[in-house]
């Protein structure tokens, strides 16, 4: 079958299908079978969750101590800034949160999709999907460090890409760019497999990443 998602832009920087271009952090996203694997979710990973809830904890705790006695306690004027800085890392990050449910069994999907405070909820049939597509980033200022993305694509572009799993690596001199893609894809193998799409390796040559304004 040929693969439609394997021709590079002739534009630096564009993306083969609808590029998100936002304001925020890129989540990080973990792939998990739920249910009797009757569910497959992409969500923020606990770490990353648990983090963002110590920052909003933390932060707020710090401010409001400074404020109420705290600043009376020598060197505790950093609370003044370290507390409203952690706070704010905190909802930045909760704002820039994504996740999309997969109902294996229904076939129907649900997405928060979107940063900031305008998030878009999608909802339709598996069957609007196009394919999982496995890309490569080289880097150009180290030419051994790579990063792989997991993308789910819509049919005709329809949806904005879904970046599903990320991960960064090396690869030993003179080896291919795909030397270290393995892991990542038979694991996407296995979400392509349940989504009931195609599964194109693209981890041997570089594309640029799908998220051009983070």
């Amino acid at each position: 079958m040929p693969n439609p998602y394997e021709k590079r832009s002739s534009t630096e920087g564009q993306w083969p299908a609808r590029p998100q271009r936002k304001i925020g952090l890129e989540t990080p996203l973990v792939g998990r079978f739920w249910g009797e694997d009757k569910r497959l979710v992409f969500a923020p990973p606990d770490w990353y969750t648990t983090l963002v809830a110590l920052c909003l904890v933390g932060g707020g705790l710090l401010a409001l101590g400074y404020w109420a006695s705290w600043r009376w306690v020598p060197l505790m004027e950093v609370g003044m800034w370290l507390g409203p800085a952690v706070l704010l890392s905190g909802v930045w990050a909760l704002l820039s949160m994504e996740y999309a449910v997969f109902e294996l069994k229904a076939r129907t999907y649900s997405r928060r999709e979107g940063r900031g405070l305008f998030k878009r909820a999608r909802h339709g049939p598996l069957s609007e999907l196009d394919a999982v597509v496995v890309y490569c980033e080289n880097y150009p200022f180290a030419p051994q460090v790579v990063v792989y993305r997991t993308v789910v694509h819509w049919k005709h572009a329809a949806v904005p890409l879904l970046v599903t799993e990320r991960q960064q690596t090396s690869v030993p001199p003179g080896a291919p760019l795909n030397a270290s893609s393995g892991a990542i894809v038979r694991r996407a193998q296995t979400y392509a497999k349940a989504l009931g799409v195609t599964l194109y390796d693209n981890t041997h040559f570089h594309t640029p990443p799908p998220q051009s304004a983070i």
